[in-house]
């Protein structure tokens, strides 16, 4: 049985993705090697979050039960943030613009934690802060594709 060089067959390896690596075993070098440089130079992820802070009333109070009365949700754009990833956090898909369809996990790395606070004013409610994703995105499209390559 012949092989391919490992180089065409690791460029064969970067469109076919990470299971393709068990077609040689050459690749595993190869592999090991771009890991290596994401863990010295990691590969920089630009987000940008939505903040969403909503009042929950108290289930006492009749209007809210039948609700005829919800509060609205105030929303905040925050600025665009960064996040350095060296392999630990698979990213997700990549659109060719540069947008990234974000996996669960770089979901949970990215969204801080909800808060919720109780107020007791002249009615009762609760004060809750969350946040969404609004966009995610890379510059480098070549190197985030070989990211996904490498760490799915």
């Amino acid at each position: 049985m012949k092989y391919l060089p490992p180089d065409l067959a690791f460029h064969i390896m970067r469109f076919a993705g990470p299971n393709a690596i068990y077609l040689q075993k050459e690749l595993r070098q190869y592999a090991q090697m771009y890991k290596k440089e994401f863990e010295t130079e990691p590969l920089i992820v630009h987000y940008q979050l939505q903040r969403l802070k909503e009042k929950v009333h108290s289930k006492r109070r009749k209007t809210y039960a039948t609700g005829s009365h919800r509060a609205r949700c105030s929303m905040y754009l925050e600025k665009p943030r960064k996040i350095q990833l060296s392999g630990n956090i698979p990213l997700g898909s990549i659109h060719k613009s540069g947008t990234i369809t974000h996996s669960i996990q770089l979901k949970d790395k990215i969204i801080p934690a909800s808060l919720m606070r109780y107020s007791m004013g002249t009615t009762e409610c609760w004060k809750v802060t969350y946040w969404e994703i609004e966009k995610v995105w890379i510059e480098d499209t070549a190197r985030g594709a070989l990211y996904c390559c490498l760490f799915g």
